[in-house]
C-alpha cells in the first residue's frame, strides 16, 4: 500500500514540473511600447478605435493607366514600416532619434502644441513647436490625425515606424488647406532618412468617399515634373497610405502631391458606383485631390537656392574666365591680338582670374614658351577643374537636374576646346601636335573644330544661364 502511495506522490510531482516548464517558456507576445498587462489584447490606437491600418500602394507608378481592381485591398509593406497584424514582431533594441519639424502649407513653421499626427510608441501624443524639435523616440506611431472641427478625428488607422538604417528619422508633417470631395487629408508626412541613398517614404491619411477598391494615381511634383508616384487602393472611408519614394537628395521647398481618381482607368461599374455618389453630371470627369509637402522649411529653401545660385554663378565665371584666358593666350603663342581684348567688360575679368599672369610668361611666336604652356594645360588648369567636377561638387542636383546633366558635358566641352586650341597653336608653329591634345576624332580641320567647339561651350554656358535667371526669379 504504501509503494503505491509513493507511486501517486512521484507522479504527481512529475506532472507539476512539467506544467511548470510548459508555463514558464510560453510568453504573450508584447509590442514595444505596450505594458505587459495590456498584452494579449487588442490595442487601442490614438484615435481610439481598434482598427488596422489601411495602408495599400500599388507601385505600378503614374503611368500605369489599367483598369481598377474592384474590391482589390492589398498590402504592401516597404523599408522600415513596421509589420502588419499577425507578422512576427522584432524588438526595437534602445531608443533612436526624430528631427521633426511641423509647416503650414507654405512651408512656415506653426505654432506650438498642435498636434503632429505622431506617437511615442507607448501611446504618448507628439505635440509641435515653434521650430524644429530633435527627439529621442523608442518607437513611433502615425496616426490619429484629425481635430473634431475637421472631422478627421475618428480616422484610426495607425503606421508603426522603426528606425531606418542611418538610426535617424528626418520628418517634415505639412497641414494641408486643399478643400476636395474626393479626400479630406489634414496632414501630409514625410520620413526619410539622414543617408541619400537610402528610401523615403510618404504618409497620406485620409477619409475619403471613394467607394472601396478604387484605385486612385498619386504623384508628387516638383518644379513641373514627376519626382515619384504610384497607385493607392481605397479599402474603406479611413484610409492611411504610405507610399515609397526613390531614393535622392532631398531639396528645401515646396512640392505638390496630386491624387487622382481616374474616369478614363476605372471599369463600367465602378463608374457608376462614383456617379452615385458625385451625380452624373460628372460622368467622364476625373475625380482630384491637390495639395502641398514642405521638404524642411521656407527659409532653408531660401537658404538653399542662394547657395545653388551662387555655386552656378561662380562654376560659370571658371569656365568663361578660363575660355577667355585660352583665347587670349593662343592668340599671343601665334602672334596675334585677340578680338576679346576690344571688349572692355569680358577683357577686364579675365585678368581677375588667378591664372592670368601666365600670359606674361608664355611669348610670342618664336618665343613661345612651351614648357610653360604644357604646365598650364596639364597641370594647372585640370587641378582647378576638379572640384567643379568631383562627385558631389554639385549642390542639390536633384533641384535643377538640367543644369547638373549640363555641369560635366561643360567641363568635358572646355577641356576639348582647349586641346583644340593647343593644336591650333603647335599648327601655326610648325610643330607637331602634342600627345597630350589628343581629345578626339574630328569632323572638320581643327580650326574648324575649335570654332564648332566653342559654339556648343557657349550653349551650355547659356542653357545654365537661362535656369539661373529663373532661380533668381524665384
Amino acid at each position: 500500500m504504501s509503494g503505491i502511495r509513493s507511486s501517486l506522490v512521484f507522479l504527481l510531482l512529475m506532472v507539476s514540473v512539467i506544467s511548470l516548464f510548459v508555463l514558464n517558456r510560453w510568453q504573450p507576445e508584447i509590442r514595444p511600447g505596450v505594458k505587459p498587462e495590456q498584452a494579449g489584447k487588442t490595442v487601442k490606437d490614438p484615435g481610439g478605435v481598434d482598427k488596422p491600418a489601411a495602408t495599400g500602394v500599388d507601385r505600378s507608378g503614374p503611368q500605369n493607366s489599367g483598369s481598377e481592381e474592384t474590391g482589390s485591398q492589398d498590402s504592401q509593406t516597404f523599408g522600415e514600416i513596421g509589420p502588419g497584424p499577425g507578422a512576427e514582431i522584432t524588438e526595437v533594441d534602445g531608443p533612436f532619434e526624430v528631427l521633426l519639424r511641423v509647416m503650414d502649407s507654405r512651408g512656415n513653421p506653426v505654432a506650438a502644441g498642435l498636434k503632429t499626427g505622431l506617437f511615442q510608441s507607448a501611446g504618448e501624443p507628439i505635440e509641435s513647436t515653434d521650430s524644429s524639435q530633435d527627439l529621442e523616440v523608442q518607437g513611433l506611431v502615425v496616426g490619429g490625425f484629425g481635430s473634431q472641427e475637421s472631422g478627421l478625428g475618428r480616422s484610426t488607422p495607425r503606421l508603426e515606424i522603426d528606425p531606418p538604417s542611418t538610426g535617424r528619422w528626418i520628418v517634415d508633417s505639412t497641414l494641408q488647406n486643399s478643400p476636395s470631395d474626393l479626400l479630406t487629408i489634414e496632414r501630409l508626412v514625410l520620413l526619410r532618412p539622414d543617408s541619400p541613398d537610402s528610401p523615403s517614404m510618404l504618409v497620406i491619411p485620409a477619409l475619403t468617399k471613394a467607394p472601396a477598391g478604387s484605385r486612385l494615381r498619386v504623384q508628387v511634383v516638383g518644379d513641373g515634373r514627376t519626382l515619384d508616384g504610384g497607385i493607392l487602393k481605397v479599402t474603406g472611408e479611413d484610409n492611411l497610405w504610405h507610399l515609397p519614394l526613390v531614393p535622392r537628395q532631398w531639396y528645401a521647398g515646396l512640392l505638390r502631391v496630386e491624387v487622382v481618381w481616374s474616369w478614363e482607368a476605372a471599369t463600367g461599374d465602378r463608374q457608376n458606383q462614383v456617379l452615385e455618389v458625385r451625380g452624373q453630371e460628372f460622368a467622364g470627369q476625373d475625380w482630384s485631390w491637390s495639395g502641398t509637402l514642405s521638404v524642411d522649411t521656407a527659409a532653408e529653401a531660401k537658404r538653399q537656392g542662394d547657395k545653388i545660385r551662387r555655386w552656378y554663378r561662380q562654376l560659370l565665371d571658371e569656365v568663361e574666365m578660363t575660355r577667355d584666358l585660352l583665347l587670349v593666350a593662343g592668340a599671343h603663342a601665334r602672334g596675334k591680338r585677340a578680338k576679346l581684348v576690344r571688349d572692355d567688360v569680358r577683357y577686364s575679368r579675365m585678368l581677375t582670374h588667378p591664372l592670368a599672369p601666365v600670359l606674361d610668361d608664355l611669348g610670342r611666336g618664336a618665343r613661345f614658351n612651351e614648357r610653360r604652356w604644357r604646365r598650364l594645360l596639364d597641370e594647372e588648369l585640370p587641378e582647378r577643374w576638379s572640384p567643379w567636377v568631383e562627385e558631389g561638387a554639385i549642390p542639390w542636383p536633384d533641384r535643377y537636374p538640367g543644369p547638373a546633366r549640363n555641369v560635366p558635358l561643360l567641363f568635358h566641352t572646355l577641356v576639348k576646346y582647349s586641346r583644340l586650341e593647343s593644336t591650333v597653336i603647335y599648327m601655326a608653329l610648325g610643330k607637331e601636335r602634342h600627345p597630350n591634345d589628343f581629345v578626339a576624332d574630328f569632323d572638320w580641320d581643327p580650326a574648324t573644330e575649335r570654332t564648332q567647339t566653342l559654339g556648343k561651350l557657349r550653349n551650355f554656358i547659356n542653357a545654365i544661364r537661362e535656369k539661373l535667371s529663373e532661380l533668381e526669379g524665384e
